[in-house]
């Protein structure tokens, strides 16, 4: 007997739920907004029956896709194993679950970043619907950061922990970056070798603060 993992016993208390309400003609659409994973209900053919927000704005950058095929809005990174996956569960396959890498929309900025996705996907073939085929969640597990957002990131810090800076350690900044040595720096402001020093340090705990972000 293979042991379902807990994602799978999600995926099949949300099959339950929705094949209760599509016997009662409640809303399916309420019930998958209920779970924060990317949930969706495909028809046979690949269209899109229902969704949640949080596949919307995953996969379609909050636009609606229903009434689309899946394959004509997802990236290819994602659209492919998407149909394989679908293929599987409308032939013998009755609950498949996998991890894959693919493009998705950013939680936090208006692009496409590589993201590691994890999917499980059940059949509902016995629902008593005949438009819904296949239910789907797809957890988020991590985002990719591009170099650029690492870039504006540490741009984005660093413009903050400017403007809180006072204008002796700015002045002190610049010249470090300049690559003066403390005692050339010193003869040019007046300022104590130790008090160089210590804007010297928080600079280097600044830069390192950066480039973790």
């Amino acid at each position: 007997m293979i042991q379902c993992t807990g994602f799978q016993e999600t995926v099949h208390t949300l099959r339950n739920q929705i094949r209760s309400a599509a016997q009662s003609r409640d809303s399916v659409s309420e019930i998958l907004n209920s779970n924060r994973g990317c949930a969706f209900i495909k028809s046979s053919d690949g269209t899109i029956v229902h969704s949640n927000r949080e596949y919307d704005r995953r996969f379609v950058h909050n636009n609606d896709p229903k009434g689309r095929k899946a394959a004509s809005f997802l990236d290819r990174s994602v659209a492919d194993i998407s149909f394989h996956s679908d293929r599987m569960i409308l032939g013998s396959c009755s609950t498949i679950e996998f991890q894959h890498v693919g493009l998705i929309w950013s939680e936090s900025s208006a692009t496409q970043v590589l993201a590691d996705l994890h999917t499980v996907k059940t059949s509902l073939a016995d629902c008593g619907d005949s438009t819904m085929s296949i239910l789907g969640i797809t957890r988020v597990i991590r985002e990719a950061v591009s170099k650029q957002q690492r870039r504006l990131r540490a741009l984005n810090y660093y413009s903050t922990q400017l403007q809180s800076m006072s204008s002796s350690m700015r002045q002190c900044i610049i010249l470090l970056a300049r690559n003066d040595s403390v005692s050339q720096i010193a003869e040019e402001t007046r300022m104590a070798r130790r008090t160089i020093e210590k804007y010297k340090r928080e600079a280097l705990q600044a830069t390192r603060t950066a480039e973790s972000l």
